[in-house]
């Protein structure tokens, strides 16, 4: 089976991407399991997460296949976007996570915000 992406159209978040932002954050529970040096590698025998491959692992086990432009981890990119104005983050989710100001509380609040701005 193929997909072609309509990138013209931009897809509404939906109910899928809710539970994708929600096992994401939970994937990322702790210090202990957040790797701060994503190089957007993510190995399915990792046991350290990033954001992006948070959201990466969430996205398989929800929707059982992964797409980098998913809607969530779009929405996800757009609030990094508003959170770093005037960084230069060549790969926004990567460097958001990398960044050393960055702290495990913020991206518990990046997934909130973002699970705010889809509607129920």
């Amino acid at each position: 089976m193929k997909f072609k992406l309509d990138t013209s159209h931009e897809v509404a978040p939906g109910p899928f991407d809710r539970e994708i932002l929600k096992r994401a954050d939970a994937i990322l529970s702790s210090a202990q399991v957040w790797n701060r040096a994503d190089d957007r590698k993510c190995p399915a025998t990792a046991t350290t997460w990033s954001i992006y491959c948070a959201a990466e692992r969430a996205t398989i086990e929800i929707t059982g296949g992964f797409h980098h432009r998913r809607p969530a981890l779009e929405l996800v990119r757009e609030i990094v976007d508003e959170r770093t104005k005037g960084r230069n983050y060549q790969h926004r989710l990567m460097d958001y996570n990398n960044d050393p100001s960055t702290t495990l509380a913020e991206v518990h609040s990046l997934f909130v915000e973002a699970l705010g701005r889809i509607p129920e």
